[in-house]
């Protein structure tokens, strides 16, 4: 019964990592994007 509580933990920190990379990826590419874009205009 722990071990399956466990799992269940790890799962779930895994998925809070994920979608946390995710949205800094996201924030990152849109301030990022449009000077980048604008030099090669």
């Amino acid at each position: 019964m722990a071990s399956g509580q466990w799992r269940k933990n790890l799962v779930m920190t895994a998925m809070i990592f994920a979608v946390a990379m995710t949205s800094i990826n996201q924030t990152i590419v849109s301030i990022a994007a449009p000077p980048t874009s604008r030099t090669e205009a």
